[in-house]
């Protein structure tokens, strides 16, 4: 599962996903699914053999509905959860918060399209996978 903001994020984004889809390669842990979404994916797609899939934006609803779905297709303890995300964030003490694509667009309630990434880890120990990989590649937002 991959999530990212323009520019900069967005090719590294690129790039971590042709790196699972052209590289990746543990036989007990097979790549079984990659979701890629951008803040800049209009009309774009990522190929595997044959088959092509549309790019998402990487919008409040359309992140958090793609982590619910890629953490629950998941069903053996062996299998290997990877997350990254490249974008913008917000740190503070232990508390750390990814802004996804459409952050600020409610100005009366300002974290309403950002990803608590405390709360995402702690909600994954409910899950049945136990391997889980976290990359994160976010700066401050200024």
């Amino acid at each position: 599962m991959t999530a990212a903001r323009p520019s900069q994020d967005s090719r590294s984004t690129r790039e971590f996903a042709n790196w699972l889809l052209d590289t990746y390669d543990n036989p007990d842990a097979p790549l079984a699914s990659v979701d890629v979404l951008l803040s800049d994916a209009k009309g774009q797609q990522i190929k595997r053999g044959k088959k092509t899939t549309n790019i998402e934006p990487a919008e409040f609803a359309k992140v958090a509905n793609a982590i619910q779905q890629w953490a629950t297709r998941a069903t053996s303890e062996k299998d290997v959860l990877l997350f990254f995300f490249s974008g913008h964030g917000i740190a503070a003490g232990n508390q750390t918060t990814l802004l996804c694509e459409d952050f600020g667009s409610n100005p009366l309630s300002a974290m309403s399209h950002a990803i608590d990434f405390n709360k995402l880890h702690m909600g994954l120990d409910r899950v049945v996978p136990r391997y889980q990989c976290f990359f994160i590649d976010a700066r401050s937002r200024s």
